[in-house]
């Protein structure tokens, strides 16, 4: 999508496994292949998404007033932003399989990391998501009910590429943050928020 565009689209996206909401994942996928863009891009969510989303690129910087994430991307070495919207009086047809327990069972830990070789079943972005939460719940020894709320890249990895999430903020805090290495190199940082009780 050209950034000069102020387009509304339609994301065709599905229901992933057995969730009743749309998943971070298959919206920064659909926004990638939206956008063109490899990198930098950034990716934030702000609350469930449980309808049919849209996404407009912002032409003017003002955002309305209902939207459920922002997307950051560059392209021809300028900044762009576009804002995800839940189209309310509409249902999301359809879901698909998906186990994230078949990524953490080939990913190694070790204390504050958690490394993935190279696996072209999964995307990177699902790799990356499984991964941090896995990370979090080993670490703190117990499952907590995370929330998926940003990812900041500086170029998007190959599906295929090795992975190592490094956790570089307490455990303990109800907003946590991972380094990412794909092949070896530092490509962006993966957050999650606790959920409130």
């Amino acid at each position: 999508m050209p950034a000069n565009q102020n387009l509304v689209r339609k994301l065709d996206l599905r229901y992933k496994g057995e969730r009743k909401y749309l998943h971070g994942t298959d919206l920064f996928s659909a926004l990638v292949k939206e956008t063109g863009s490899n990198g930098p891009v950034s990716l934030r969510l702000y609350r469930p998404m449980q309808h049919p989303l849209c996404f407009r690129v912002l032409l003017d910087n003002v955002p309305p007033q209902e939207y459920v994430a922002a997307f950051v991307w560059h392209e021809d070495e300028n900044q762009h932003t576009g804002i995800v919207s839940e189209i309310p009086d509409e249902k999301v047809e359809g879901r698909y399989d998906y186990d994230e327990g078949d990524v953490i069972q080939m990913a190694q830990f070790d204390g504050l990391e958690v490394s993935l070789g190279s696996e072209t079943k999964y995307s990177f972005v699902e790799k990356v998501v499984a991964l941090q939460k896995a990370l979090l719940n080993a670490i703190r020894g117990e499952k907590i009910d995370w929330w998926f709320s940003r990812l900041d890249l500086q170029t998007v990895p190959r599906s295929d590429a090795s992975l190592r999430l490094t956790l570089t903020t307490k455990p303990g805090g109800r907003l946590v943050r991972s380094r990412i290495d794909a092949d070896g190199q530092e490509v962006g940082s993966i957050f999650f928020s606790e959920k409130m009780k």
